[in-house]
């Protein structure tokens, strides 16, 4: 009898074991499942950020180009005006000397 009064006892305490076993399995497995849904909702987080940073950068590299052509713009309408500034100055000089002789014809 104490033979099979050991093998009782060893069966219970193997089965008190495999219980906690599966609860233990239980709670690592819903662990598990916490931890996938942080890490896909991490991954959703830093999936959106990288598309807003690249909207963000897109965005600057539009306005930085749309700065570049009217810096251009400006760069050609300066060279107009410094142009047209300069043959305002000629045509000024020519009228001067114009009217210098035209006074010296009349003296």
């Amino acid at each position: 009898q104490r033979v099979s009064a050991a093998e009782a006892a060893g069966a219970v305490r193997e089965e008190a074991l495999g219980g906690e076993m599966a609860e233990e399995r239980g709670r690592l497995a819903e662990a598990l499942q916490v931890a996938e849904a942080k890490l896909a909702s991490a991954s959703k987080k830093l999936s959106l950020l990288e598309v807003s940073k690249q909207e963000a950068v897109d965005a600057m590299e539009k306005k930085l180009t749309e700065a570049e052509d009217y810096q251009h713009h400006l760069e050609e309408e300066l060279a107009e005006a410094q142009s047209q500034t300069s043959a305002l100055v000629e045509e000024g000089l020519k009228l001067e000397t114009h009217v210098t002789t035209m006074q010296n014809e009349i003296t």
